[in-house]
């Protein structure tokens, strides 16, 4: 009967674990070509309430560059009791929040951004978690589990009408070539 006790304990325990503080990246387009653009969004799901947030996106730079100026979010950001930041950084990007008057639990999209293939290339995009925290418990709090993504860019093929069009120039020339 003990060991009963302690294997549903555990198990709740574990069960409990694996629900709290959930983060996934999900990607409109996971195979993009060299110029093209991808929207990334990480989705938080809390079930901890927190007021500061800290987070590395990490992918490869040489990769994909950042387009910074089209950033979405739910997190409110007033530049006085609600602070959002989402800067590009050597790993990728970094986002901050800090609320002074709200605590944030629940189910929420943290940052939707762009990126911009510059070459061809795979990479993972992941999350590093540097702090979720909530000041008035004085509690800090990691992701359960981070859901990454892949991106892959890959070269350019040329449509078949361009292959028709070469070869069409190419018996056009070789006719002009046999009437001379």
């Amino acid at each position: 009967m003990k060991l009963l006790k302690y294997i549903i304990l555990s198990l709740c325990a574990v069960v409990y674990q694996a629900q709290a503080n959930l983060i996934k990246i999900e990607l409109d387009n996971t195979n993009l070509s060299v110029g093209e653009t991808i929207t990334a969004s990480l989705i938080a799901d809390f079930d901890d309430s927190v007021d500061t947030i800290d987070l590395d996106i990490l992918f490869d730079t040489s990769l994909f560059s950042l387009n910074s100026s089209n950033i979405l979010t739910d997190l409110p950001n007033d530049g006085f009791d609600n602070i959002f930041a989402f800067e590009a950084n050597p790993t990728g990007a970094g986002l901050t929040f800090l609320s002074f008057n709200n605590l944030f639990s629940g189910n929420l999209m943290l940052a939707s951004f762009e990126l911009t293939a510059l070459t061809e290339g795979i990479s993972s995009i992941t999350v590093q978690t540097n702090e979720l925290y909530n000041f008035a418990l004085d509690e800090s709090y990691n992701f359960a589990q981070i859901t990454p993504a892949s991106a892959s860019v890959i070269t350019q093929v040329p449509e078949p009408t361009h292959f028709a069009l070469f070869l069409v120039g190419l018996i056009l020339a070789g006719r002009l070539r046999k009437q001379k």
